[in-house]
């Protein structure tokens, strides 16, 4: 029960670091058939409101936006949504998002560390993260490495809340001592392992594009757009040069077109082209993309 108490004040003080910021208007525009109920609606003004507060509680309520879809009806992507209704840039909604994933690891590594603690010794904490940018370089790293680098770089602050710079410099030495350093490159085509990671549930088999690379993971790109993925859920599908040419190529292609088309069966076709790991496109294949490429751009 102590420990509850204490993870709930952790979470408490996290979420009132800001003050809740006035709405931005938008233009609200009609996407498609895909209209929100009214509960949605009312769920969605009140996430919005949380994304207004803190990093942490934004990225925690960006999640719920995104997972639910609450921006359907009126935009057809997040990073559109986000990019309108808040101002973000487009990686900038997920660097939240993975930020409050690192905090939430933080703060349960906090609550299994006090059950060892002196009972005098109850009540002591470890500072958590204040800013997003703090916790960057921790989103490629595994639970414990987060928990690790965290400590380390609370110890060399003096107890206190660490800069960016020293948790980097922590994250930077680390990464050195265990000499496990990221196999992948800016290019490379690769498959997309579960492994009991519950944020790619769905996405098994898929392949992607490699479009950045970090210490243990890296950002990537796939048939209907990027997310970040860590090294060991990745297989490099070891294609030739001219075979990652046709990829990206068909790549850019599949991440247009979902962009575009909303309705279940077109997507299952789209995601259908995402799994398969040929890099070659039968004909009969590649007269279903040029038709749907043909639609989308009658319509634009």
């Amino acid at each position: 029960m102590v420990n509850s108490k204490r993870k709930l004040s952790n979470l408490e003080a996290f979420t009132d670091l800001a003050e809740e910021s006035p709405a931005i208007p938008v233009e609200a525009i009609q996407v498609g058939n895909h209209s929100l109920t009214e509960e949605e609606r009312e769920e969605r003004e009140r996430l919005e409101k949380i994304v207004e507060k803190s990093f942490y509680s934004a990225g925690k309520a960006l999640k719920d936006l995104r997972e639910k879809k609450l921006y359907r009806d009126q935009y057809p992507t997040f990073e559109e949504y986000c990019r309108v209704r808040f101002g973000f840039q487009r990686r900038h909604p997920y660097q939240l998002i993975n930020a409050a994933a690192v905090v939430d690891n933080l703060i349960e590594m906090c609550a299994n560390s006090a059950q060892n603690l002196e009972p005098e010794k109850e009540n002591l904490t470890i500072p958590l993260p204040t800013t997003e940018f703090q916790v960057r370089s921790l989103t490629g790293l595994s639970p414990i490495q987060q928990g690790e680098v965290w400590r380390k770089a609370v110890e060399e602050a003096g107890d206190q809340v660490p800069s960016a710079r020293i948790v980097k410099d922590v994250v930077q030495r680390i990464s050195e001592r265990i000499k496990a350093p990221n196999p992948y490159r800016v290019g490379d085509i690769c498959q997309i392992l579960v492994k009991e990671n519950p944020d790619l549930r769905g996405r098994g088999g898929e392949w992607c594009v490699v479009v950045e690379v970090f210490n243990f993971s890296c950002l990537v790109k796939a048939w209907d757009g990027e997310l970040q993925v860590h090294v060991q859920n990745l297989k490099d599908l070891e294609y030739s040069i001219q075979q990652r040419k046709k990829v990206r190529s068909l790549c850019d292609r599949l991440n247009k077109l979902s962009k575009f088309y909303k309705e279940k069966t077109v997507r299952a076709l789209l995601k259908q082209f995402g799994k398969s790991t040929s890099p070659y496109l039968l004909p009969v294949e590649e007269d279903v993309l040029i038709f749907l490429e043909m639609r989308l751009d009658s319509h634009s």
